[in-house]
Parts: C-alpha cells; structure tokens; sequence
C-alpha cells in the first residue's frame, strides 16, 4: 500500500539517505509544509525539500498551516513553491487558539486556486464546528483511533477521506504522518519500523 510522509521547515534538509530510506519504506508522495519560518530557520528550507523529493522521482504536495500563515502568509507561503512541482496544497485547519472563519477560509482557498493548485482540508471533527461545506474537497482527517483505515467519524459533509492520521505519527493510504521529530535519524528509523507493519498487515 503506498504512503506518504508530511515534513514542516524544522526536519531540516533532505539528504540522499533520507530519500533512500523513504523509497525503501513504500513512501511515494512527500508533503511539505510551505512556511515562511523565524530566523534562523532559512526560508529556503522549502523550496530544498520539494526539489530533493522531484529529483528523486516522488510526488510532491504542500500544506499551509493557517494559524502562522494568515492572512498575508498565504501569499509568502506560495510563493515559496518552486513552479511547476506540486500539484496540491493542504489547507491545514486545526488551530483552537486562532480559529479561522468560514470567510477567511474562503479566501484562502481562493488564494490557493488562483495561484494553480488543487486544494486539499487537512482538519479533525473536533475543530469543525462551522457551516461552510467543504465535502467537495479531499479531506486529510486526523482521527486518532489506532485503526490503520479509512473509516472515521464523519462530519462536515465529508463521507470518505483520501488520507486518515490515526496516530500521532503514523497514518495509512497516503498519510504517514510525522510531527515533532526533528533528526532526520529518528524519522528514517520510524519508516524502517512502519515497512514492518504495512508488511504484516498485508
């Protein structure tokens, strides 16, 4: 079953090693947060990672957090996103301290479509209290329930999801997640571990 892994600025770079061992752990798209970080963080560290993950032959998408990014961020975000690579950007909405509107979410989404991308939700049924249908857009659903499927609790419109976090750092059908790991040795030795499991899960 193919995978995916999600990596923000604070990973760091991606070697050739690290490319290895995600090829190696069935990981086939690498989604990429589009941020523009405080120093020293280098704005650049975006743009390095998609390019290292198209020269290594693997599909490229991006996701925005939208706490840290909104609303001029939006724009700094997409622009940091060398043209013609990715083909989808995740709008991640999940901030309980800064909730968006159903406006301002518009907007973003509008903001992603004029710039000539795909947009993704990237949210969990305990963040969505709010009226805007967006069950026409792929959903990327955190729902921690430890079952490696797509089935979850629906909500918002939405009756399927094209990707499913069910751990904390782990997800299936194009969802392996990663957060707050930041040596790029600690998450070349969690997809090692991952191979096993969707091994023996068939």
């Amino acid at each position: 079953m193919p995978l995916a892994i999600d990596l923000s600025n604070y990973s760091g770079p991606l070697t050739p090693e690290m490319l290895h061992d995600f090829q190696a752990s069935q990981v086939t798209k690498v989604i990429v947060q589009a941020v523009d970080p405080p120093a020293p963080y280098p704005t650049t560290q975006t743009v390095q990672q998609i390019l290292a993950c198209r020269d290594a032959g693997m599909a490229v998408e991006a996701y925005i957090y939208l706490w840290n990014a909104w609303p001029e961020g939006v724009d700094r975000a997409l622009a940091l996103l060398p043209s013609g690579v990715v083909t989808r950007v995740w709008l991640d909405v999940e901030d309980v301290a800064a909730p968006l509107t159903d406006a301002g979410l518009a907007e973003a989404i509008a903001k992603v479509e004029a710039a000539g991308y795909s947009v993704g939700i990237y949210t969990a049924r305990w963040y969505w209290p709010r009226e805007l249908d967006l069950s026409r857009r792929p959903l990327w659903v955190a729902q921690y329930d430890g079952a490696a499927n797509l089935d979850f609790e629906k909500f918002g419109g939405w009756d399927r999801c094209e990707m499913k976090q069910y751990t904390l750092d782990k997800a299936r059908a194009f969802g392996l997640n990663h957060f707050g790991e930041s040596a790029a040795a600690g998450l070349a030795d969690r997809l090692r571990a991952l191979a096993d499991e969707v091994e023996a899960l068939g």
